[in-house]
């Protein structure tokens, strides 16, 4: 499953990647901004201790859970050293307190950064997964669609060997390998597909508390394959997932409870889960808490709050958000009335994966727009349909 849409696997890697070094040393990540300030008020040992401690304690947690909001928090949050250690240094340097300021200028710079050294390192890979995994996404996995699987990142082309081991590791108690081995045996590579082995090992990870397997093993009682097809079977695995924060398993357990599927019907409850993985930056759960804020369900309702949702779904490409953009655009529904806008975002999805309906009314809202607008506009329109267009690779 792809996440961060518009974004090359190797650039999702890439962030993953950055955030897994952080969050190996999250206490000493997040200290550059805190530290500085900390040093005015105690004694550089003392500050510096604590963080040690901190640090030393995080590594018995740091490989049991990742927050990719926090993680996104963070890289902001760090930002705030550009404003805490000069005022921190100025500070003690007038206050004669020389080793202090020397400490708080070194700290976001050298001191933190290798902290983890105290600890025996991180295990980088480890933790990139577990991020992957989050947004489900698993470096591993071949694209859903598409030729040329072979050669996607991360997929060997000899699926039979790789198979070979993964069988090794899962039948000795490995929750990621026999996690692996199912989805092999869901998709039929480098053995033949089986859906009720596929749910076999998906089960073995997932009573291990495997997040990905369990969300594989809710998808399988979801569509009824390998396993009968069981509603509450798919919430009871999708919830627990969810908890450990997969955002595919929170968008579809609020399927789950907007539907009335395996669950009681409980908007409040869909409204709950679609805004966790919402605010994950998972896309389809954006477009659907937006629905819910424009028809009021379990929310106020609220077009301004609808008309958020649908713009940060429509920007990681989900073509009904960009439909319902473009109208609310068009009628100054939620958004400020401009036909410009309402041209590019009809366009962009008139583009796009829409079933016929929402297509006719995209050309439609499209055509409209630019008939309101002047050449001007109409030119600065489609040149900005232009740039998301050789953005996102896709022709108008």
């Amino acid at each position: 499953m792809a996440w961060n849409e518009g974004f090359s696997d190797q650039e999702n890697l890439k962030w993953s990647m950055l955030r897994a070094i952080e969050w190996g040393i999250w206490p000493a990540f997040l200290s550059q901004s805190i530290v500085p300030l900390l040093l005015i008020v105690f004694e550089w040992w003392e500050v510096i201790g604590v963080f040690i401690i901190l640090t030393i304690l995080w590594s018995f947690v740091r490989y049991r859970y990742v927050n990719v909001a926090m993680a996104r928090f963070g890289v902001f949050f760090v930002l705030l050293k550009w404003i805490t250690v000069p005022a921190a240094v100025i500070y003690l340097f007038v206050q004669h307190n020389y080793i202090s300021a020397v400490v708080a200028l070194l700290w976001p710079i050298f001191l933190a950064p290798y902290l983890g050294i105290f600890i025996g390192g991180t295990k980088i890979d480890k933790i990139q997964e577990m991020f992957m995994s989050q947004l489900g996404y698993i470096r591993k996995q071949p694209p859903e669609s598409g030729a040329n699987d072979d050669t996607h990142q991360g997929v060997p082309q000899d699926y039979a060997e790789e198979i070979a081991r993964f069988r090794k590791v899962a039948e000795q108690g490995n929750a990621d390998a026999q996690m692996m081995l199912g989805y092999s045996y869901a998709q039929g590579r480098g053995v033949p597909k089986d859906y009720a082995q596929a749910a076999a090992w998906h089960r073995k990870a997932a009573e291990q508390g495997n997040a990905q397997a369990q969300y594989n093993l809710g998808d399988l009682y979801d569509h009824g394959r390998g396993v009968p097809q069981d509603y509450t079977q798919a919430a009871f695995w999708y919830r627990k997932a969810g908890e450990q924060g997969n955002a595919a398993s929170r968008f579809m357990l609020g399927d789950l409870y907007r539907q009335g599927l395996g669950v009681p019907q409980d908007y409040a409850q869909a409204a709950f889960w679609y805004r966790k993985a919402a605010e994950q930056g998972f896309a389809p759960a954006q477009y659907n808490l937006g629905l819910l804020y424009d028809k009021g369900q379990s929310v106020l309702q609220d077009y301004a709050q609808a008309a958020l949702w649908f713009s940060k779904a429509a920007e990681q490409g989900v073509a009904e958000a960009q439909c319902m953009l473009g109208a609310w655009y068009g009628m100054g529904q939620g958004v400020p009335q401009d036909y410009s806008e309402a041209y590019f975002w009809s366009d962009v999805a008139a583009a796009g994966k829409l079933d016929a309906s929402m297509a006719e009314t995209a050309t439609t809202n499209r055509d409209l727009a630019l008939s309101l607008l002047s050449p001007d506009e109409l030119a600065r329109a489609q040149e900005q349909a232009r740039i998301w267009f050789e953005a996102h690779r896709a022709k108008p």
